[in-house]
C-alpha cells in the first residue's frame, strides 16, 4: 500500500478519535452543565425581592399636615427600594454606559463579553483588548439577589442560565429596576435612592448627569471609589463615565461639556446624620407598637416581625408632633426648671405623656434622665403603676352618673365601712371623715369613702370589665382585682401605665368616645402597599352628659380652694384634672385634659419608696403646669370652651340640702346636672307661706 495511503487513513483514524473524543466531551460537558443548572432550581422573582432595605419613619408637619422624613432604621445595610419612573434618566444610562453598553440588545448575557473575559482569563487577548468582567447587568442583578460571588466555572454557568431566564420574564426597565435597587455603593448603602440620600442629600429623581455618574462610578470597587475617602479617584471614573455617555450617544456634546465641568457637591454631614439618627422615646414606643400588631396580624413570633420591620422598607407614618417631642425631653429632665423640689437624697424617676383628644400621640418620655440607647425600658409604656385616686372618675364615678345613682349635689356620708377585717375602711387622706358631703366635693377632695361605697352598689366586676375591656388596661388581674379597693382607689394588683391612664382621660375631653393610644397611622411596604393601619376609630364609651358632668367636676379640681389640683390652674385656659398617689406616696400622678390636649404625668421611684414632697403644693400637678401652660401659649393656643352636651345645664344648689337652690337658700353653689336627672328643689328652706 502506498505510503501516501498509509498517511491518509491515520490522518483520519485520528480525526475520528478527535470528533469522538470531542463528541464525547461535549456531551459529558453538555451534562455537566445540565445536572449544575439543575443541581439547584433557581427561580428569582423580581416582585417579590426580600433584601434588606432600610425602613423609613415619617412625621406630620403640624401648620401644613404634610409628612416629611424623621428619621432611618435599618439592619446590616441603608437600602431604600424606589420605582423606576423614580430613578434619573441620568442614572440609568450612566449605568448602561459604564456597566453594560449592549445592555438593551442583548438577552441577559453579551456573550462577545462573555469569549472575551474567557480567553482574557486563559491569557489569548488580542492586543489593544483590556481585561474584565464578562457580566452584564442582568448577570450582576443575579449576584446582588443570590450572594453568590465565588468564582468558579458552576457559578458562572448558574448565573448565565439564571440571567438567560430573568430577561425572558421580565423587561429591560424591570431588570433594570431591581439592579439600580440592590447595588451595593459603599458606606453600608445600597440602591440608588439610599446612594443619593446619602452622598447628595438628594432622591434619585433628582439627580444630574455629573452626579449620577460619580455614584455609579462607586459600583465597580465601592471602597476604592468611595468619594468620601478617595474623591480624587471618584473623579476620574467619574469622567471616564460621562466620556462613555457621549460615545455611546446617550448625551450630547454641551451636557458632555457642562456635566465633565460641573464637580458635584457631596452632602457627607446631612446623609449621616440621617442614617446614624438615634431614636427618641416616642420612637423606641412606634418601633415596639409595630412589632407588635405585625406579630398578631401575621401570627409571627417577635424576631420575625423585627426582621420584617427593620429590613422590610417599610414607610412608616407616625403621630408624633416632633417640636412637641423635642420639648417635652428637654423640659422633663431632671435640673430642669420644670422640676419641682423634693426631698429625697435621689429625684424620683419620672414619664410624660401627650395625646389629642381621639388617642393620638403627639409626645412622650419615658424617663427624666438622659437616654442612652435604643429600645430600652419606656417607663411612660412599660411601667405598671398603682394609679391611686386617679383611677377614681373612670372606675366609679362614671359608672354611677351612667345608672343616674348619684348627681353633682347629691348628699352621700364621708364615714368608713366594714370590710374584711377592717372596721375603718378606707381611710381618708385628710385627718377625719366631715360626714354628709355632695359628689362634687367628695371629688374634689379626692375623698376615698365615697368611691368605695359607689363601687360596692355598682359592683366591682363593673368596673373591672370596662377598664379592661373598654379602656384596654392590660395587667388587671382576675379575681384579684374585682374588689373594692383596687377597683374605688386604684390599688391594682399590678398598675397601669401613664400611658393607659393617660389614654382613659380623653373621654373626658371629647365628649365620651374612646381611641386606643396609637403611635402610628399606617405603614406600607416598599411599594406602597399598606400593610398595617390604624382605623379603628372612635368608639361612644359614655353618653355625652356623663363626660360633659365629670369634666366639670375634674375642673372643680383645679380651680376651686379645696381641690387637689390647683397647681394645674392656668386661668387663661381651661384645665380638668385629677391628681393621685399610691399608699405612702409611692406614687404621684396628675393627668390633665385642656381643649387641646390631654396629659398626665407620674413621678416614682423604679424602686418604690415614698416620695418626700416639699411645701404645700402636690409635685405632679406642678410640674404638669411647667410644661403644659408654655405648651400652649408658645404654641398660640387661645382658650376656648370643651365640647359639651346641650343636655347638661348649670344650676345652683343648696350647700345644705344638696337640692336646687331656691330664693330662702342662705348658701349656694353652682352645679351641673343632667335635665334627665334633675334634683328637686330644696325644701328645707322655703318661706312661712310655703
Amino acid at each position: 500500500m502506498p505510503k501516501s495511503k498509509i498517511l491518509l487513513k491515520i490522518f483520519y483514524a485520528f480525526l475520528f478519535i478527535i470528533i469522538a473524543i470531542g463528541c464525547f466531551s461535549m456531551t459529558i460537558l453538555a451534562v455537566y452543565v445540565y445536572a449544575i443548572i439543575n443541581e439547584k432550581n433557581i427561580d428569582l422573582d423580581l416582585d417579590t425581592i426580600t433584601l434588606n432595605y432600610t425602613s423609613i419613619i415619617y412625621a406630620e408637619d403640624s401648620e401644613t399636615g404634610e409628612y416629611f422624613e424623621l428619621q432611618r432604621i435599618h439592619g446590616r445595610e441603608n437600602r431604600i427600594w424606589v420605582n423606576f419612573d423614580q430613578i434619573s434618566p441620568h442614572l440609568i444610562n450612566a449605568s448602561i454606559a459604564l456597566e453594560d453598553k449592549r445592555f438593551n440588545k442583548h438577552q441577559g448575557v453579551d456573550w462577545r463579553r462573555t469569549a472575551g473575559a474567557f480567553f482574557g482569563m486563559i491569557g489569548f487577548t488580542s492586543s489593544g483588548t483590556t481585561t474584565g468582567g464578562g457580566s452584564t447587568i442582568t448577570q450582576q442583578l443575579v449576584k446582588n439577589l443570590t450572594g453568590e460571588k465565588e468564582i468558579s466555572i458552576e457559578r458562572k454557568i448558574k448565573e448565565i442560565h439564571t440571567a438567560l431566564e430573568i430577561s425572558k420574564k421580565f423587561s429591560k426597565d424591570e431588570i433594570l429596576e431591581a439592579y439600580l435597587n440592590t447595588i451595593a455603593f459603599g458606606n453600608n448603602t445600597h440602591g440608588v435612592e439610599a446612594a443619593a440620600n446619602l452622598y447628595f442629600n438628594k432622591s434619585a429623581s433628582e439627580l444630574g448627569i455629573s452626579e449620577a455618574a460619580a455614584i455609579i462610578s462607586i459600583t465597580r470597587l465601592p471602597s476604592y471609589y468611595d468619594p468620601f475617602k478617595n474623591p480624587e479617584e471618584n473623579n476620574k471614573r467619574r469622567i471616564h463615565t460621562i466620556n462613555l455617555m457621549l460615545e455611546q450617544g446617550l448625551i450630547n456634546e454641551r451636557q458632555h461639556q457642562e456635566a465633565i465641568n460641573e464637580e458635584p457637591i457631596f452632602a457627607e454631614p446631612e446623609g449621616l446624620q440621617k442614617l446614624n439618627a438615634s431614636n427618641n422615646w416616642f420612637v423606641d414606643y412606634c418601633l415596639d407598637s409595630i412589632v407588635r400588631d405585625l406579630m398578631i396580624q401575621e401570627n409571627i413570633t417577635a424576631a420575625q416581625a423585627e426582621a420584617k420591620l427593620f429590613r422590610g422598607g417599610y414607610r412608616i407614618f407616625t403621630t408624633v408632633d416632633v417640636q412637641m417631642q423635642e420639648y417635652l425631653e428637654s423640659s422633663f429632665m431632671v435640673g430642669s426648671p420644670a422640676k419641682p423640689p423634693v426631698s429625697n437624697d435621689e429625684y424620683p424617676q419620672g414619664a410624660f405623656v401627650i395625646l389629642d383628644h381621639h388617642g393620638k400621640i403627639l409626645a412622650m418620655t419615658g424617663s427624666n434622665r438622659g437616654k442612652n440607647g435604643d429600645r430600652l425600658f419606656n417607663r411612660a409604656t412599660d411601667a405598671k403603676r398603682q394609679p391611686g385616686s386617679t383611677l377614681k372618675p373612670i372606675s366609679a364615678y362614671l359608672h354611677a352618673f351612667q345608672m343616674n345613682l348619684i348627681h353633682w349635689s347629691l348628699k352621700l356620708h364621708d364615714s368608713p365601712i366594714i370590710y374584711k377585717e377592717h372596721d375603718q375602711y378606707p381611710i381618708n387622706h385628710y385627718p377625719q371623715n366631715i360626714g354628709n358631703i355632695t359628689v362634687g366635693t367628695a371629688i374634689n377632695r379626692s375623698t376615698n369613702t365615697i368611691p368605695v361605697k359607689i363601687i360596692q352598689e355598682i359592683g366591682p366586676l363593673t368596673a373591672f370589665n370596662f377598664l379592661r375591656d373598654t379602656l384596654g388596661f392590660n395587667a388587671l388581674v382576675e379575681p384579684c382585682d374585682i374588689d373594692l379597693s383596687p377597683m374605688a382607689l386604684g390599688g391594682l394588683s399590678k398598675g397601669v401605665s401613664p400611658l393607659e391612664i393617660t389614654g382613659a382621660y380623653q373621654i373626658f375631653a371629647n365628649g365620651g368616645y374612646f381611641t386606643k393610644p396609637y403611635a402610628y397611622t399606617r405603614v406600607e411596604n416598599a411599594h406602597g402597599d399598606i400593610i398595617l393601619q390604624n382605623d379603628n376609630g372612635s368608639t361612644r364609651v359614655i353618653d355625652f352628659e356623663t363626660a360633659t358632668i365629670i369634666n366639670k367636676l375634674l375642673q372643680d379640681i383645679v380651680k376651686s380652694p379645696y381641690g387637689t389640683g390647683t397647681s394645674a390652674h392656668m386661668g387663661h385656659m381651661p384645665v380638668a384634672g385629677k391628681t393621685g398617689s399610691s399608699q405612702g406616696d409611692r406614687d404621684q400622678w396628675f393627668i390633665g385634659v385642656t381643649p387641646y390636649f390631654v396629659a398626665g404625668v407620674w413621678l416614682g421611684f423604679d424602686t418604690p419608696q415614698s416620695i418626700i414632697w416639699e411645701g404645700f403644693q402636690y409635685p405632679p400637678a406642678v410640674l404638669w403646669f411647667n410644661i403644659m401652660e408654655p405648651l400652649h401659649k408658645d404654641r398660640g393656643f387661645l382658650p376656648k370652651s370643651f365640647v359639651e352636651s346641650p343636655n347638661v345645664v348649670p344650676f345652683d344648689y343648696c350647700i345644705v340640702s344638696g337640692a336646687l337652690a331656691g330664693a330662702f337658700c342662705a348658701t349656694i353653689s353652682p352645679g351641673w346636672y343632667n335635665v334627665a336627672f334633675m334634683p328637686g328643689y330644696c325644701i328645707e328652706h322655703r318661706s312661712v307661706l310655703d
